[in-house]
């Protein structure tokens, strides 16, 4: 009970420091992990090297330019995806979706694609050291 309380002093100020206000691409980084829900997201130019993106929607998501060296993307939805220009050297791919994607210009040198599906991809990405390529993306090139 405060009925006899003097009040001496009184700031309304928060006395921590605020918060910084992130940016949307931040935040979507943020929440860039296993199972996230990136479907349609702006993630183009992301730092997403060495992230742990199993079994995440990233169908209809933008990652042109995007840095995914190294990425676990183990049964990752990326359907429709835009990732031209994207690094995925030595990104784990196995039973990712990659079903009308546009590839061109990716790197995909000693990724695995063990099990993914390419159907109907817009091709122009290097193979070159891609491990597990269904023979059927590769045609005679090896680098499409």
């Amino acid at each position: 009970m405060l009925a006899s309380a003097q009040i001496i002093s009184c700031n309304s100020a928060p006395s921590a420091t605020p918060m910084p206000t992130l940016t949307k691409a931040e935040a979507l980084l943020k929440m860039a992990r296993a199972g996230a829900n990136l479907k349609d997201a702006d993630l183009s130019g992301a730092d997403l090297s060495e992230r742990i993106l199993q079994a995440a929607d990233l169908s209809g998501a933008d990652l042109s330019g995007a840095d995914l060296t190294g990425a676990y993307l183990f049964r990752a939805d990326l359907s429709g995806a835009d990732l031209s220009g994207a690094d995925l050297s030595g990104a784990d791919l196995v039973w990712a979706n990659l079903s009308g994607a546009n590839l061109s210009g990716a790197d995909l040198s000693g990724a695995d694609l063990l099990g993914a599906n390419l159907d109907n991809v817009v091709i122009g990405a290097d193979f070159t050291g891609a491990r597990n390529v269904p023979a059927k993306y590769l045609g005679d090139c090896g680098k499409c």
